[in-house]
């Protein structure tokens, strides 16, 4: 399905980046799905973890959550269409780099941190936040 970008979608990416800054590590609350989720959220307005918000609260939660639903790359795809090349990344696109990651531009890919966000090594493949 593909979305469009709402109007004020820098800003509001602005706004969640500098909300996160100094956020710990909480599992179903600041981890890196809710990352990338909420990131796709603030660009377009679309929230694709919104049934499963509030399911998890720990690692093992987690990850029995992302096995039902086919492992994390299967999950993102199912809501955002077959993963790109990553010279195709726009800011805000979705790419998964030991974790899942999100593209702001340039060499610049931030993951969940123990605190606030850190840099990523770019992924192989991305996934673009508006869907294909």
């Amino acid at each position: 399905m593909r979305v469009n970008r709402v109007p004020d979608w820098m800003v509001r990416l602005d706004e969640l980046v500098r909300a996160r800054a100094t956020e710990p590590y909480t599992w179903g609350q600041y981890d890196c799905c809710t990352l990338v989720a909420d990131v796709v959220l603030a660009i377009t307005d679309v929230d694709h973890l919104a049934e499963l918000r509030g399911t998890y609260s720990t690692m093992a939660e987690a990850y029995r959550l992302l096995s039902r639903h086919g492992g994390l790359a299967v999950a993102i795809t199912a809501r955002l269409g077959e993963p790109l090349p990553v010279g195709l990344a726009q800011v805000g696109d979705i790419g998964i780099s030991g974790t899942a990651a999100v593209f702001f531009g340039g060499d610049c890919w931030l993951g969940q941190a123990d605190v606030g966000l850190t840099p990523v090594p770019a992924p192989a493949l991305i996934w673009r936040c508006t869907g294909v």
